[in-house]
C-alpha cells in the first residue's frame, strides 16, 4: 500500500496561517514558562563519574 502526502502538505496559501498562529501562539508561551520553571526548579548533582572532555 503506497502512502502519499496530503495536498495541503504544499499549499503556498496563507489563508490558514493566522488562525494556526492564533492557536499556537499561547501554547507557545505556556510551553516556555513551564520550562523555564522547570530548568530554575532543578538542584546542582554532583556526579563522582570523571568527565573526560
Amino acid at each position: 500500500m503506497k502512502l502519499t502526502t496530503p495536498r495541503w502538505w504544499y499549499s503556498r496559501e496563507r489563508h490558514h496561517a493566522p488562525f494556526t498562529r492564533m492557536m499556537l501562539t499561547p501554547l507557545g508561551w505556556i510551553w516556555a514558562a513551564v520550562t523555564a520553571r522547570r530548568i530554575a526548579r532543578t538542584t546542582p548533582v554532583t556526579v563522582d563519574a570523571a568527565v573526560i572532555s
